[in-house]
């Protein structure tokens, strides 16, 4: 990864890769397999890039609703394919089949829901999901992330993207803006309402309740956590037309990055301050998991 962001993007990070949990030791991850049917009714996996199946007794991989089920035991004759859906460990699952043409396809008793070619026989044809606090339905050959622990870990990073953005938001508001924002969210939520608001090129529109309630938990108190702190270092640079600042933290290579508060007068002044150990004053604003936002506050005193 470190070597492809910097071949490809030119970015020098060091990354740090992590599996996904919900895993057995790298195995019995996969919530869908796909099989292709042998003429004698038994299961396989095509080779990469090949039309040739080869015959599996099991799929290590698959989730624990796959094994137990272990079609791959089981005969299929008359079918073309045949996909097993079951994104939860102990939960209901559903099976697709297509048949081969003109060939009716002899399917094994089980329980959970059955689609033969695109007609439901038996439900569960759909399946409901809750991730993040958001439900999901979900039937065979709809797209879903094929590693059980991978709907957590994406709404996650969502979630922490949009703190970031909401983060950035909030180091420029107005306190009292942002208790009217929250205010204005509580009654549509408690009114079961939407809304879409314009200002300029800008468009912000809220297309069900979830999403309104969401926004009120991320402008919350509890979440939107603004406090000063002190930040030995030095000054890096400074933009005085941009208002925006660097400071290397003491004792580190770490760089922070913010804008400047309004309350500083004459920005430029700061440039006066470069590469000086010195302390400078800052508002830092946390929402949620997102990174902090640095504003500074005023020019710091010169030795």
């Amino acid at each position: 990864m470190t070597e492809q962001l910097r071949r490809l993007a030119d970015l020098d990070w060091e990354l740090t890769v992590e599996a996904v949990p919900g895993d057995e030791n790298g195995l019995a991850w996969r919530t869908r397999a796909r099989y292709a049917v042998l003429p004698q009714g038994r299961l396989g996996f095509r080779r990469y890039r090949s039309h040739e199946v080869h015959l599996v007794d099991s799929c290590p991989i698959a989730g624990p609703a796959i094994r137990r089920l272990a079609p791959e035991k089981m005969s299929w004759r008359g079918a073309a394919e045949v996909e097993v859906f079951a994104p939860l460990a102990g939960g209901e699952l559903t099976v697709s089949v297509e048949s081969q043409r003109g060939r009716r396809p002899q399917v094994p008793r089980f329980d959970g829901g059955l689609v033969i070619d695109g007609r439901v026989v038996r439900e569960p044809s759909e399946l409901q999901l809750t991730v993040g606090g958001n439900r999901f339905v979900v039937g065979g050959g709809v797209f879903w992330q094929i590693h059980v622990g991978a709907p957590r870990v994406l709404g996650d990073a969502l979630c922490s993207a949009a703190d970031l953005q909401a983060g950035e938001s909030a180091a420029d508001a107005d306190r009292r803006a942002l208790d009217k924002v929250r205010a204005f969210l509580e009654v549509l939520a408690d009114s079961e309402a939407v809304c879409t608001v314009q200002f300029g090129e800008s468009i912000v529109s809220f297309t069900d309740v979830g999403q309104v309630r969401t926004s009120i938990q991320r402008l919350s108190q509890e979440n939107l956590r603004e406090e000063p702190e002190e930040l030995p270092g030095e000054l890096q640079g400074v933009l005085p037309k941009a208002r925006v600042f660097e400071f290397k933290l003491a004792d580190s290579s770490q760089v922070v990055r913010g804008k400047i508060s309004p309350t500083v007068g004459d920005p430029d002044a700061l440039n006066r301050e470069l590469h000086r150990q010195t302390v400078i004053k800052v508002m830092v604003t946390r929402v949620g998991s997102g990174r902090p936002r640095y504003v500074l506050l005023e020019v710091p005193a010169s030795p």
